[in-house]
This record gives C-alpha cells, sequence and structure tokens, in this order.
C-alpha cells in the first residue's frame, strides 16, 4: 500500500475569504451583487418553466452569457489563468502545504493536496496554491476563437463525491472494480476540508469509508457548528492556517493519527 495521504480541499470559504469569481468582476468593472442577483432571477424564470436549474450551471452560464454580450470582453481560460493570481487566500496559505508535507514525511509518508470545487479550475491553475495542488476538480469551459462559449464540466456538490473515489482509485474509471487493497490512497488516508452544507456528501462519503472530515468557519461558525453538531464532520476551527492556529494544529494531529496507525 503506498504511504499517500490526501488532503482534499473545497475552494471558496474554505481557503478563500470570498468567491475565486471576485478577480474577474474586479477586472470587468462588473457589480458582483448585480451579477449574483442577475443569475438568482434567471434561475426564478427557469423554475417558473418547470425546470429546475442546477446553481453550479446556472452562474456558468451567467459567465458566458455576459461574455457573449461582451461585459466580460474576450474572456477566455488563458485570461482566467491570469486572473487566478488575483485570488486572495486565508492565512497561513500557502506555506501551510509545505508545512505539513514536513510533517507527513517525518513519518516516511507523501502529503498530496486536492481541491474539488464548484469554482473554476483555470483560475485555480493560475493561482498562489497551484504549484502545492496535485489535480483541481472544477468546472470548465470550452473556447471558440479563443473565448470562452461552452461548459466542459460542471461539479456539483453531489459530483464532487465522484472525485474523492477517483482520488482514492488513482484512477478516472470510477466504476471499475479495484480490491481496496490495490488502491491508490485509502480512503482512511484522506481528509476532507470543508466549510458548508453544500459539502455534505462528499462530508459523508468519506465519514462513512473511515476518512476523516474537518469543517472551516470564518466569523460565523453557524454551518460548522451545525455540521459537528449533526455528526456530518469529525472536528471543525476557523479558517486560519498559520502554522500553531487552532486549525494547523488539528489537521496536524489527523495527519499524525493517521500515520501512527499504519
Amino acid at each position: 500500500m503506498n504511504k499517500i495521504i490526501a488532503m482534499v480541499f473545497d475552494s471558496d470559504y474554505t481557503l478563500t475569504p470570498e468567491y475565486m469569481q471576485v478577480p474577474i468582476f474586479n477586472e470587468y468593472g462588473v457589480n458582483d451583487k448585480e451579477f449574483w442577483k442577475e443569475n438568482e432571477q434567471f434561475k426564478e424564470r427557469t423554475e417558473k418553466q418547470g425546470i429546475r436549474l442546477q446553481p453550479e450551471i446556472s452562474y456558468l452560464n451567467q459567465i458566458l452569457r455576459y461574455t457573449k454580450k461582451g461585459v466580460f470582453k474576450d474572456l477566455s481560460n488563458r485570461k482566467l489563468r491570469e486572473l487566478g493570481k488575483k485570488i486572495e487566500f486565508y492565512k497561513g496559505i500557502p506555506e501551510f502545504f509545505d508545512n505539513l508535507r514536513k510533517t507527513a514525511r517525518t513519518h516516511d509518508y507523501e502529503m498530496e493536496y486536492y481541491v474539488i470545487t464548484s469554482g473554476l479550475t483555470e483560475m485555480l491553475k493560475g493561482s498562489a496554491i497551484a504549484p502545492y495542488i496535485k489535480e483541481v476538480y472544477g468546472c470548465e469551459f470550452i473556447e471558440e476563437n479563443g473565448i470562452i462559449s461552452e461548459l466542459a464540466q460542471v461539479v456539483s456538490y453531489t459530483e464532487k463525491t465522484r472525485f474523492l473515489f477517483e482520488i482514492n482509485k488513482g484512477t478516472r474509471r470510477v466504476n471499475d472494480k479495484i480490491p481496496i487493497e490495490n488502491r491508490r490512497v485509502p480512503f482512511t488516508n484522506m481528509i476532507y476540508v470543508a466549510d458548508g452544507v453544500s459539502d455534505v456528501p462528499a462530508f459523508e462519503v468519506l465519514k462513512d469509508k473511515g476518512g476523516h472530515t474537518y469543517a472551516v468557519h470564518e466569523k460565523d461558525t453557524t454551518n460548522a457548528k451545525r455540521l459537528l453538531s449533526e455528526k456530518r464532520v469529525h472536528n471543525c476551527g476557523p479558517a486560519d492556517y498559520t502554522k500553531g492556529s487552532e486549525t494547523y494544529n488539528k489537521l496536524e494531529e489527523i495527519i499524525q493519527s493517521i500515520c501512527h496507525k499504519a
């Protein structure tokens, strides 16, 4: 069995204090509240037609509409990656990744980091955390004539569970039958870190499989404490990843417990 520990993160409000799309709005002078208001109005109109629109598809189509109208002028995957450099992260990131990797290596384990998000893959690939992340599973666009034009991949809150199995099995062919002992990363060596109820399916899959779950919060502790009281997660703490912080120490303890159980 490979001596690998996989720490898997949600993105918005888990690693970042705001939506990752904020740099897009700033770049094009778009009022983010208006963008999201229009998005909600579009969802309401479709629901009146008897169509229940998936939230992730809704906001991605909103981005495409703004691009087609020229509001997001010439928005491309390359541009998204450039704007990813402007994503703000919580305190302690990205140093956090190297610090915990050192902890694992003292026990001859390797740390791998993943992000599973309904946000944009290209933006995270251009961000400060990109050099530390083995794989980003997020939403993606197809381009036509160098401009984003269609949806390529949509990651919903239920779809997140599929990628946990990809990490576990070490293959995109998640329906392949692979004996537990031959899987690349045991579920018991996986840690899922996220912030809200949209991550409940992933929390529950990993918890049921013997993995480790952790909910982070900023000022409002309501969601995290509810997840904890409902036993959806094992533990929770502030979204502060600096060395010596409550969350850093708890995640380090989980890593050490995995290593010691081997």
